[in-house]
């Protein structure tokens, strides 16, 4: 599969720091989702029809991340999604995260798994 890629900015916002003044790490993964999201909606896929009327849904079965540097209030942050490996039932996302000099600032892995709603059963 080719490993192409989605970009999707953000400001990082006042909400988004903590006393240090800096991205907290738990809040990364949630600005790293908000990416992957985007990306999901741009291949025309409906999270919320997933959600309310879709017969599979597909959780998140591991997060690896590798924190390089901080992120800071008011930074534009470029995340680059890529959907790395594609089988059977699940698949990998990678998102990295940079910073406006084009530094990398984190990189978080996912591995997602399509289960049917019904069972919670693996499903191609």
């Amino acid at each position: 599969m080719a490993h192409t890629s989605f970009d999707y900015a953000f400001t990082v916002r006042l909400h988004d720091i903590d006393g240090a003044g800096i991205v907290f790490f738990a809040r990364i993964q949630q600005l790293a989702h908000d990416a992957y999201e985007a990306l999901l909606a741009h291949l025309g896929h409906s999270i919320a029809g997933y959600i309310v009327e879709g017969k599979y849904i597909i959780p998140i079965g591991s997060v690896e991340a590798d924190y390089k540097r901080p992120l800071r209030q008011g930074e534009t942050i470029t995340a680059r999604v890529s959907i790395m490996e594609m089988s059977g039932s699940s698949y990998r996302v990678r998102i990295r995260l940079w910073g406006p000099a084009e530094d990398l600032r984190a990189e978080i892995r996912m591995r997602c798994v399509a289960v049917l709603r019904a069972t919670m059963r693996p499903t191609a």
